[in-house]
């Protein structure tokens, strides 16, 4: 009776349509602007080459055996996983991404939200950085005229002619913002209940500003990710809790603002994806199946760096995911776009369900005899 069930569910997985693709096959092009939490590498690799133009470079300290060089995390961030499945296709992509970058323009550090759309092939700036805060000066500039992209290439403006028909841009930035905020409030500089709301409409601004002129431009397709839940990430998650949820609460409104723009794109025939971060990275059931157990320390503050090994946390630093955590933000980006463009993932081989249905009869089986004898 039990081979009986087993050979009825292997005809039922071979009949049953399915309407499946893979997410490459759906697009002509895959491109992401964003921050550290997509970056690999970009911000880094611009930092190196002004240094070098520097008469007395900056002999920065060597960073944390656990950590990815270049990216803030132990390895590459949820973006690699699509730009490898979309070179594998053979189909254009780019991670315009850059660590630290901001939704509005700041004026230093690398290039914004609005600089990685334009089209502008080299980028002048400056950074600053700060050693040690009790001693100023410690504190380092460096300054110059540098390309954009290691490839030469300038923003996704730039990179126009390899779109094809239907691109899908992906725009995961805005944390920076609100982090910034954060600093202001701690430093007392302005009435904290002011500082937010001026940082959701700012920020709520320079996304939709952008996310225009791209559709002006041509773009229908977009996967557009939220703000994450900053009370539950280590930064906040301690002796800054009340920060933590006063940010927490104002990013809430940033994403029901953002969703409602989103919503008024789709009612204009546009492709929108929201990959809801808040939500997902909080749930401890799906984190805990994933393997990660540790949803509240750093792992680069916590354990031994001689370990060179975060498995189970969630967090590298007090702000970043791990590259644990950057699989699950991937595996949430991939199930967004299968609800909007109703797909499912690419099922098994037949011969291989076949297979796997036979192996599975033939264990029920051995375990029936087994417990009969």
């Amino acid at each position: 009776m039990m081979r009986y069930l087993a050979l009825v569910g292997a005809t039922a997985l071979m009949t049953t349509p399915v309407h499946a693709m893979t997410i490459p096959e759906l697009f002509s092009s895959f491109w992401v602007v964003g921050d550290s939490l997509s970056d690999n590498r970009n911000t880094a690799i611009m930092v190196g080459a002004l240094n070098a133009q520097q008469a007395d470079p900056i002999d920065f300290p060597p960073g944390s055996p656990l950590q990815q060089p270049g990216v803030s995390s132990d390895g590459f961030t949820w973006a690699k996983q699509f730009t490898d499945a979309f070179t594998a296709a053979g189909k254009a992509n780019a991670n315009l991404s850059f660590g630290a970058a901001r939704a509005s323009d700041n004026g230093n550090g690398p290039p914004d939200l609005a600089a990685q759309i334009a089209q502008d092939r080299t980028f002048t700036t400056t950074f600053d950085f700060t050693f040690d805060p009790t001693n100023p000066s410690d504190d380092r500039s460096i300054s110059g005229t540098v390309p954009k992209y290691i490839d030469g290439q300038g923003g996704l403006l730039d990179r126009k002619e390899g779109w094809g028909d239907n691109p899908l841009v992906t725009v995961y930035i805005g944390g920076n913002d609100f982090l910034d905020t954060a600093a202001a409030i701690a430093g007392g500089l302005g009435a904290p209940e002011d500082l937010l709301q001026t940082v959701v409409e700012r920020t709520l601004v320079s996304v939709t500003q952008s996310i225009n002129q791209l559709v002006t431009e041509g773009v229908s397709d977009f996967m557009v990710f939220n703000l994450p839940n900053f009370a539950v990430i280590p930064q906040f998650n301690g002796d800054g809790a009340l920060l933590g949820g006063a940010l927490a609460g104002a990013a809430a409104q940033y994403n029901s603002l953002l969703e409602s723009y989103l919503d008024g794109l789709r009612d204009g025939g546009i492709n929108v994806t929201n990959v809801d971060i808040y939500s997902a990275l909080t749930d401890k059931n799906r984190l805990a199946a994933a393997g990660i157990t540790n949803v509240d320390d750093a792992c680069v503050f916590t354990v031994d760096p001689e370990a060179q090994d975060c498995s189970g946390f969630l967090y590298f630093d007090n702000i970043h995911p791990t590259h644990q955590g950057h699989g699950i933000v991937a595996d949430i980006a991939r199930e967004a776009l299968r609800e909007t463009y109703g797909i499912q993932p690419v099922p098994l081989p037949a011969p291989v369900v076949l297979l796997m249905t036979a192996l599975g009869g033939t264990l029920v089986m051995r375990r029936r005899r087994k417990t009969e004898a």
